[in-house]
């Protein structure tokens, strides 16, 4: 006989996360790039250098009126590659800029 379950399998598994772009395509982000985060507990930064450039990190708690470099930060990049790297702080905005004009792809996937 089966057994019936009350699983609510399907909508956890169809329960997408929300992901943002800071800069796609790759181009220069020595002006720092700003996004939104919203109510999200935690997110992957994906970055992909074109060339050798030091990216800083910053968070604001309360929409853009603070900033305050993450402990990840400053992720180096000797030569051309990418990064991902996980932050678990509870912020509304997160910021990144680029220490020279190497072009640089940011992106941002909530952690669910």
């Amino acid at each position: 006989m089966p057994l019936g379950t009350n699983s609510r399998v399907s909508e956890i598994a169809g329960r997408g996360s929300d992901e943002d772009s800071l800069q796609v395509p790759a181009d220069d982000i020595s002006g720092g790039v700003v996004a939104e985060i919203g109510n999200v507990s935690a997110f992957t930064l994906y970055l992909h250098a074109e060339g050798a450039v030091t990216v800083t990190v910053e968070f604001s708690p309360d929409d853009s009126e603070n900033w305050y470099e993450a402990d990840e930060s400053p992720i180096e990049f000797s030569e051309a590659g990418d990064s991902a790297t996980n932050i678990a702080y509870k912020m509304t905005h997160v910021r990144v800029t680029g220490l020279n004009s190497t072009p640089v792809r940011a992106q941002l996937r909530e952690v669910v």
